[in-house]
């Protein structure tokens, strides 16, 4: 078995849906679409909260290139109440600059850019758009993958901060997270690594580790969080499963994540 990745946000900083871990050989259809459902919990400015969302997705899958829409909707529990609603759009595109005839190893470049159809005031978007591209590299020495990512940031016009926040602003004391389903600096370096191995056709196991540091930002947060989780596929659809856990920054404590996936 050779294990598959591909697009941008299924291994970057915000790290909301799972990797793609497929069979690359095996699979001869271009279009991908997935349903991810996500639970989180978080403790930001002394609230204890959650969150859930919902995260559709289509992608097309070229050799050399791709392309992937994806657009969130979240319930999340605030101080002020529990709000209903969507989150920012992500659209990718990627391009591979350099890839071997069997695809095994393979050098590109992406452009994801996170639009603002979320509501900022309710801290379900930033409220700006924010392209993010990146390099990355991916490696399939069977049943052993390896994919880095390593890309740059920038919030375009002024970061929106929510009404509610601007007391701690004042205080001396607020950190820039916001929003509080998918929080983001202003400016910030982005990384992202992925070890996966094949136990066998249908099944396998992955570890990531994902972060940004904050860069030419007053109030940045440096952001840094691991997940484990498996996949199984079968015929034209996958299953995966992924537990998450922040180590530095607080974007959440604990996220469980069930994506099912088909191609076509």
């Amino acid at each position: 078995m050779v294990l598959a990745l591909t697009c941008s946000a299924q291994a970057r900083a915000q790290a909301c849906h799972a990797p793609d871990i497929r069979d690359r050989h095996d699979r001869e259809l271009p279009f991908r679409a997935t349903l991810a459902a996500l639970a989180a919990t978080y403790d930001r400015d002394g609230y204890e909260g959650n969150y859930q969302g919902l995260y559709g997705t289509f992608a097309y899958n070229a050799a050399w290139w791709g392309a992937e829409v994806m657009l969130p909707v979240y319930r999340l529990d605030r101080r002020s109440g529990t709000e209903y609603g969507l989150g920012d759009m992500m659209v990718t595109a990627r391009a591979a600059l350099y890839r071997t005839r069997e695809g095994d190893l393979e050098l590109g470049a992406e452009l994801p850019v996170m639009l603002p159809t979320g509501d900022a005031e309710r801290e379900l978007g930033m409220g700006n758009v924010m392209p993010m591209p990146d390099l990355y590299f991916s490696l399939h020495l069977h049943p052993l993958v390896l994919r880095a990512q390593a890309g740059y940031g920038r919030m375009i016009g002024e970061h929106h901060m929510p009404a509610s926040h601007e007391h701690h602003h004042a205080g001396g004391h607020m950190e820039s997270r916001s929003p509080t389903v998918n929080p983001m600096n202003m400016s910030e370096l982005e990384h992202a690594l992925l070890l996966g191995l094949g136990l066998r056709r249908e099944l396998s196991v992955h570890l990531r580790w994902w972060g940004a540091v904050p860069v030419a930002d007053s109030m940045g947060v440096l952001r840094q969080a691991l997940a484990l989780g498996a996949n199984a596929s079968w015929e034209w659809f996958d299953l995966t499963l992924e537990v998450q856990r922040t180590l530095v920054g607080g974007a959440f404590e604990w996220r469980e994540l069930l994506q099912l996936g088909a191609i076509f």
